[in-house]
């Protein structure tokens, strides 16, 4: 205990303290406070980055001979898993299609290539509300799923894959997934990228959505 805590124990013991006591007291402990502060800081003012070869220098001058000691311990990385390597331009690889728990996907296949852009232009907002407000993905002419719209986007595809989020509580989430899903498919077999004509499934996007709220 620092001496000053010993004198302030002491003086309240014997009855003594009082207001301007324990002004001076919370000043003394302010005192000593900042000079440990002060005392533990003032250590680090001269510390500061330097290279490894900078330290093996150091070395070399205080004990001569000192660099041409061999290691003791060489550290290597381990190997790299071939299964866990990424690719290179690996997010040019990666598909971004529909969560196969999170939403039900509905695949809608088209005669041939079709651009995307015209299509996208024609999915007004009235248009998205009335799909149910699905995720649109498309699939490229080289096999790889992704976002319909995006920064980098495919300007080409042969599929749009539409997703409805199926985690949400409302009681009428699977009607409404249905007609919209619907809806997209009639409106989609009436354009000119020639779709193929699809049906949901109401009992798959049921049991989906109930697989979904039990994890939720």
């Amino acid at each position: 205990m620092a001496w000053w805590k010993k004198h302030t124990a002491l003086w309240k013991l014997f009855g003594g303290g009082g207001s301007r006591f324990d002004e001076r007291a919370a000043a003394i402990s302010d005192e000593h406070a900042s000079a440990a502060s002060d005392e533990n800081n003032s250590w680090l003012d001269d510390l500061y980055v330097a290279p490894a070869s900078e330290s093996l220098a150091r070395a070399e001058t205080a004990l001569p001979g000192t660099a041409s000691i061999p290691q003791l311990l060489t550290l290597t990385p381990p190997p790299t898993d071939p299964e866990l390597r990424r690719p290179a331009h690996d997010d040019s690889l990666r598909d971004y299609g529909p969560d196969p728990i999170a939403e039900y996907a509905l695949p809608i296949p088209a005669r041939a290539v079709f651009p995307i852009a015209q299509l996208n232009s024609a999915i007004t907002p009235e248009l998205g509300r009335y799909f149910a407000g699905p995720t649109l993905y498309v699939r490229t002419p080289e096999g790889r799923i992704t976002y319909m719209v995006s920064a980098d986007g495919p300007k080409q595809a042969t599929e749009i894959i539409a997703g409805w989020r199926l985690g949400g509580e409302d009681k009428d989430l699977v009607q409404n997934i249905t007609v919209g899903a619907r809806g997209l498919a009639g409106w989609l077999a009436t354009r000119p990228e020639v779709f193929a004509a699809v049906e949901p499934d109401t009992a798959e996007i049921a049991a989906r959505h109930q697989v979904a709220r039990r994890i939720v």
